[in-house]
């Protein structure tokens, strides 16, 4: 994971001595940090699962790529409007690397570093 600065310039890294990787990798949910232009920086293990990716692969998109192009313009609103502190819980559809669908409750907060965290919980079987 790549580390995460905080305002005050410390490294968030641990969580009472647990590091955050070790809490993330191990997520049932996808997890995605993405930067504030909306660039990912993380992805983990379900993440990749999820939406057919490598952790590479997703470290080099944003949230532009997981987007299905009718969405692009609200998808961007949405996390345009973000401001720290403030998050969301939203249902959307993003595209997976094979060109599927799949159906997600998004809940999105704004880190005090600016990187936005996006927990991801596929709810496409709710949908059918």
């Amino acid at each position: 994971m790549k580390r995460l600065q905080s305002t005050q310039d410390e490294t968030l890294d641990t969580c009472d001595g647990l590091p955050f990787r070790t809490i993330m990798d191990c997520s049932a949910d996808a997890i995605l940090v993405a930067n504030r232009q909306g660039q990912y920086q993380y992805a983990n293990a379900a993440a990749c699962e999820l939406f057919g990716y490598e952790s590479s692969e997703l470290e080099q998109l944003g949230i532009r790529d997981l987007a299905r192009p009718e969405d692009l313009e609200a998808h961007v609103a949405t996390f345009q409007s973000l401001e720290v502190g403030q998050g969301q819980l939203l249902e959307i559809v993003l595209r997976c690397k094979d060109g599927t669908d799949v159906h997600v409750e998004l809940n999105t907060v704004v880190l005090p570093s600016g990187h936005v965290y996006g927990s991801c919980r596929d709810v496409t079987p709710r949908k059918r």
